[in-house]
């Protein structure tokens, strides 16, 4: 059947530059699916031959690099069934996904002060305050105010 973006389509290049890449090198990276990704940037890593951060540095597990490889090789198949498609573009959300929260999760653990600043983490709540005396020290008058700060 004719081809269609998936629901899941927005979370692809979604990863971000991982390896520190210089912007020539990004974006040739970027056109290749993640097998052929990842053995271009090993070899890069290997010979020197353009700047980056070392694998220990990087965002990706040994694991989650197998399982981008595997769902690219996957969705890379001309003769995919829409089944085959939409298991595969589930299994590449959850990895998305799961792979986020981790690094998420490595951020808090690492900075756990960095929790105050998540808008979707159990944090607590306060009553935000209004500052006093605003509108009088900057010599304007309630009424030029209302209704653009409320």
């Amino acid at each position: 059947g004719r081809r269609v973006h998936h629901r899941h389509r927005r979370l692809v290049n979604s990863a971000g530059n991982l390896w520190a890449l210089d912007t020539a090198s990004n974006r040739s990276a970027g056109a290749d699916l993640p097998a052929v990704k990842f053995k271009k940037i090993d070899k890069w890593l290997a010979s020197g031959e353009r700047p980056m951060l070392g694998t220990d540095r990087w965002a990706l597990t040994d694991a989650e690099r197998k399982a981008f490889a595997h769902i690219g090789r996957t969705l890379a198949d001309r003769a995919i069934d829409n089944d085959a498609r939409d298991r595969a573009m589930n299994q590449f959300a959850k990895l998305v996904t799961s792979r986020g929260a981790r690094i998420v999760g490595e951020v808090f653990a690492e900075i756990p002060g960095a929790a105050a600043y998540a808008g979707d983490r159990d944090v607590g709540t306060h009553e935000p305050r209004r500052p006093h005396g605003v509108a009088a020290r900057l010599g304007v008058g309630g009424e030029q105010l209302r209704g653009r700060f409320a």
